[in-house]
């Protein structure tokens, strides 16, 4: 059985799966051309190897050289624990192939045997939007007319909280609250929602124009601020979610930012979760659309 899922501007035909998770069924999509392989299998997946691992997370996954390439891998309980999940990355373009040890992973539960099981599927698009100059954003998304906005922040910082006043006081779309991916396109700087969700569990797809990001600090009082450009740039930094952080990998991120910042500006938005913010934000929204 094949599927296809589409994540951004990332487009996965998984081979051999047999069910999609929950999660991923609103991103569901048929499988066509300019798709990313991955071939899905179930079985035991080969002990870690640690002369072999050039990069370790120093919890649960690490990456290693393999003969074909490398091999993502994934150990119950971090470093020294059984291999129960592997993402093989062959170096000559072919299919990536996943694997896993349902055995390993306790009671079935739904998704158990899904060869991506999370985190894999979500390290694995860190690498490929890395290879296409898009960044994973710990963000929410909420679409104002034409426009998407980002609400970006550490866990704690109040993303989910935000999206949940807003939608349930019907004001914008909320698309995502936790994770969303950006990327340059000619006409100015995309967004996307992503399956993967926070605590008020928003994950719609979707896509749009972006035309801000607040950075959040929570306030006694609700305003938004203009941030110096080099501040703006740290924050981003902050919610950048990269597979390794080499030197080379940091300048490329920073790069990124800096051409995003360029072209959208990035603002603090001080808040107390209340209906000053939801008011805040739809005269906000209300005076761009009126422009």
């Amino acid at each position: 059985m094949t599927t296809a899922i589409s994540i951004g501007p990332l487009k996965l035909e998984l081979r051999e799966s047999d069910r999609l998770p929950p999660l991923l069924h609103p991103f569901e999509v048929e499988p066509g051309e300019r798709s990313v392989t991955c071939l899905c299998r179930r079985g035991p997946v080969q002990p870690a190897q640690p002369e072999l691992i050039t990069l370790d997370s120093g919890g649960i996954w690490c990456l290693e050289r393999h003969p074909r390439g490398e091999r993502l891998l994934l150990r119950r309980g971090g470093p020294g624990g059984r291999a129960y999940q592997q993402l093989l990355l062959p170096a000559d373009g072919g299919p990536a192939e996943a694997r896993i040890d349902p055995r390993l992973l306790g009671p079935e539960q739904p998704g158990n045997d899904f060869a991506l099981r999370e985190p894999l599927l979500e390290l694995w698009a860190c690498r490929l939007l890395a290879e296409r100059s898009a960044l994973l954003l710990h963000a929410a998304a909420v679409r104002f007319g034409r426009e998407l906005w980002l609400f970006a922040g550490q866990s704690g910082a109040g993303k989910s909280t935000i999206c949940r006043l807003l939608d349930r006081a019907g004001v914008g779309r909320v698309l995502c609250d936790d994770r969303v991916i950006v990327q340059p396109r000619p006409d100015g700087w995309w967004a996307w929602s992503t399956p993967w969700h926070g605590e008020a569990r928003f994950s719609r797809p979707g896509q749009g124009r972006l035309a801000r990001i607040f950075f959040l600090q929570k306030s006694p009082s609700c305003l938004v601020t203009d941030l110096p450009f080099a501040e703006g740039l740290v924050r981003l930094l902050g919610c950048v979610f990269s597979l390794e952080w080499s030197a080379g990998r940091i300048e490329r991120i920073m790069d990124r930012g800096t051409h995003l910042l360029r072209q959208v500006a990035a603002q603090l938005l001080s808040f107390t979760p209340d209906e000053a913010l939801v008011q805040l934000l739809r005269q906000d929204a209300g005076k761009r659309v009126d422009r």
